[in-house]
């Protein structure tokens, strides 16, 4: 009961993040906000990365050089160093974030609302995709080790529950950095736009053993359920054309169906009443096997 009860909280944590990231995946799919999703993610990248260089206030003293060369790195800031040195500590983000913010409505304008509707969107899913498989991976590289912290006197779960939360918010930053890298500088050729639009029409925003199958409506319309099949035989309207797993599938739910056949009858060969039983008993057979 106690070894359950463990896997029951180290899973808990993994399911809270996968609703968080699932929800926020949903609404890409949807395209509910995104505008207001990257401009955030805008804001909460430069404040992180000024509070980063801010020094100590004391015998560190703010890295305006950094600073500048950040940001003309992320989205070609046309300042200089001096043009940050010459102002307060506390103006640099509010600078920073309305010559993004001027940058991000002037890419709207070259594109269209439409198309920039498209590129947010591809580019948010893109990365919660990659970024997620990896954050994965690393949890369960997390689990597997964690309970090694015992021998050190420390609660393993509690361990677990403090790192993942740490690689979650990460797994957050390191989204809204490949999104804003690349929403001002990806070029868009004109055959690629509807490809944008298309990238990820009719994707799932959940897997189905956690929340079900959430279709993304603005995507395309709901398609109606499938016909339930008894296991052992397939839908007369499946084709193997239309699913590419539809053999294996076939094979699999054969090879689990029951047997109808009757079995083969096997024959006894006839043994004498005096003869030694065949069961290697010693006894003469009318006396062991042979008894009516």
């Amino acid at each position: 009961f106690e070894i359950r009860k463990n896997l029951i909280e180290y899973d808990e944590v993994m399911n809270e993040q996968r609703k968080l990231i699932y929800d926020q995946r949903q609404d890409a799919l949807e395209a509910n906000g995104l505008n207001e999703t990257v401009r955030a993610m805008f804001e909460n990248m430069i404040q992180e990365t000024t509070e980063r260089y801010a020094g100590d206030g004391r015998d560190v003293p703010v890295d305006y050089d950094a600073l500048a060369t950040w940001a003309q790195r992320k989205w070609d800031w046309p300042g200089q160093e001096t043009d940050l040195s010459d102002l307060k500590y506390e103006q640099v983000p509010a600078l920073f974030l309305d010559d993004a913010l001027s940058r991000l409505d002037g890419r709207e304008e070259e594109l269209g609302a439409d198309t920039m509707r498209s590129l947010e969107r591809f580019l948010v899913l893109n990365a919660i995709d990659n970024k997620w498989k990896e954050h994965l991976l690393t949890m369960d590289s997390l689990r597997a080790g964690v309970g090694l912290r015992s021998y050190a006197q420390v609660d393993p779960k509690t361990e677990y529950k403090r790192e993942g939360l740490e690689q979650f918010k990460k797994l957050l930053d390191q989204v809204a950095d490949e999104v804003t890298n690349f929403i001002l500088r990806v070029q868009i050729k004109q055959e690629d736009e509807t490809r944008l639009g298309s990238a990820y029409e009719g994707a799932q925003a959940s897997h189905p053993a956690f929340g079900g199958q959430a279709q993304a409506t603005a995507a395309q319309p709901q398609q109606p359920p499938r016909r339930q099949v008894a296991v052992g035989y397939s839908a007369p309207s499946q084709t193997h054309s239309g699913n590419p797993y539809a053999k294996q599938q076939k094979d699999m739910e054969a090879a689990s169906a029951p047997m109808t056949e009757a079995p083969e009858q096997v024959s006894k060969p006839k043994v004498a009443r005096n003869a030694p039983c065949p069961c290697g008993s010693g006894k003469k057979y009318k006396q062991c096997c042979g008894k009516a």
